[in-house]
């Protein structure tokens, strides 16, 4: 045996490159889930953000406008803005069944009541309930 080593064996060498490439497949593994957590909730800021601006326009149009009610009259109506499935479901308080969009993988949904208000009589002003569902993904 030689005294006076002054280099790394294989072995060493070996091991050294094992250890850093398990840090560096440590690093990217951590780094792509966490672009994909910031993907995601940027997706959801944006669909909460699209819903509710839909929820205020509609409210905003209902108030406005003079509309005779008719109890259990219900809608929904989808559109597409921004890649995202916006549908809106018109309500009767008392019927208020509303269905999600099949083939998506995530909804945010936002709710109000809201008054129709009635040009034949105040007493037959009618509340309704307004979703708003938007859907991404799928």
């Amino acid at each position: 045996m030689l005294k006076n080593d002054k280099g790394l064996t294989l072995i060493e060498v070996l091991g050294a490159l094992l250890i850093l490439s398990i840090v560096i497949i440590t690093f990217v593994g951590v780094s792509q889930f966490t672009n994909l957590s910031f993907s995601r909730n940027d997706d959801r800021t944006e669909a909460i953000r699209l819903a509710e601006k839909t929820l205020s326009v509609k409210k905003n149009a209902i108030a406005t406008a003079a509309i005779v009610p008719n109890s259990g009259t219900q809608g929904a109506v989808t559109t597409i803005i921004d890649n995202y499935s916006v549908t809106i479901y018109d309500t009767a308080l008392t019927n208020s069944i509303y269905a999600l969009p099949a083939g998506k993988t995530s909804h945010v949904s936002v709710q109000t009541i809201v008054i129709l208000k009635s040009t034949v009589s105040p007493f037959a002003d009618e509340p309704r309930l307004i979703t708003v569902t938007v859907s991404w993904g799928g």
